[in-house]
């Protein structure tokens, strides 16, 4: 470690600020927004397009919805595997799996409640993230303006099926 880093804790997880956590930071905003890409299409062609173009776009809107809050889960499985503690772990464990059981069950229903189910999830994991990433504040702000892209796109898609 450089002299220059700061060492920043959080349950047993140091980060040390160098350059290689900025690049890191960096690379992370440019593929999170990327990952904005199908979210921002999708929901244009619900909005300004009809019949069979909506439906597609509705579908590939919810499935994509449903992978990306699935991911967001899978990052608090991967905390805890680093925390390293049962007593810290565990709860991590149980909370990673709900975001995709929960859209699992979304697939499989009407799209206006798929998309309440999604949008409530989201709103819920970023409510959750606030907590448990206040930590690493580059990637607490990453994560609001992503879920934030997506709920808006989610509600988009919601009104048009309405």
């Amino acid at each position: 470690m450089n002299e220059d880093a700061e060492l920043t804790s959080k349950e047993g997880v140091y980060i040390e600020a160098d350059n290689d956590d900025q690049l890191l930071a960096n690379w992370s905003r440019f593929l999170g927004y990327a990952g904005l890409i199908p979210f921002v299409v999708s929901a244009f062609f619900i909005f300004f397009f009809e019949s069979s173009y909506q439906q597609l776009a509705t579908k590939a809107l919810l499935s994509y919805a449903a992978v990306i809050i699935t991911f967001i889960g899978a990052l608090h499985w991967a905390r805890a595997l680093l925390l390293n503690v049962v007593s810290d772990s565990v709860p991590l464990l149980i909370i990673s799996v709900i975001p995709s059981l929960v859209a699992w069950v979304a697939l499989l229903l009407n799209p206006t409640a798929a998309f309440v189910m999604l949008i409530l999830s989201f709103i819920a994991m970023l409510i959750f993230d606030r907590i448990q990433w206040r930590f690493l504040p580059w990637f607490l702000q990453l994560r609001m303006h992503l879920s934030l892209g997506a709920i808006t796109c989610l509600i988009i898609g919601l009104l048009a099926n309405l």
